[in-house]
């Protein structure tokens, strides 16, 4: 429960400062190569407009684990973008285990403009813990997302 009001002030706060760059939010299914597929919340800030452009994300899974990043997105083209980050996950007992606190995150988007306000898009992103935990199963994610 904690960690589910934690997420919600995160994204309010998010929300309140997005006229400064980029906010988006998404939501997918997690962890596709499994028999478990948690339902995935995502609410990221990105800095600026730039090609390449720090960001903020907090993901929220219906398995009450949230991960929170800092990563570097890359505008490859207006259509299409790559990015990274590195941050904590919440686990839990009985939930996606990916055997560190510690992950990384690598995604790619294809980004559909609707008009000048708004863009959708399709994010596929895979995580794991680079080999620092006991175990190292990753972990893929497809997300829907929505531009502000």
């Amino acid at each position: 429960m904690k960690k589910s009001i934690f997420v919600i002030i995160l994204m309010v706060i998010l929300t309140g400062i997005a006229d400064a760059g980029m906010l988006s939010f998404g939501v997918g299914v997690a962890n596709l190569a499994s028999h478990y597929h948690p339902k995935v919340y995502s609410l990221r800030y990105e800095i600026n407009e730039d090609i390449v452009t720090p960001f903020l994300e907090v993901d929220y899974f219906s398995s009450d684990e949230a991960y929170g990043a800092l990563g570097i997105v890359c505008s490859v083209t207006p259509y299409f973008k790559l990015g990274a980050s590195s941050g904590y996950l919440s686990e839990r007992n009985g939930g996606m285990e990916l055997g560190s606190k510690i992950e990384f995150q690598s995604f790619m988007e294809v980004i559909f403009t609707i008009d000048d306000k708004y863009d959708i898009g399709l994010n596929i992103s895979h995580m794991s813990n680079a080999h620092l935990g006991k175990a190292n199963p990753g972990m893929e994610t497809i997300k829907l997302i929505i531009y502000f």
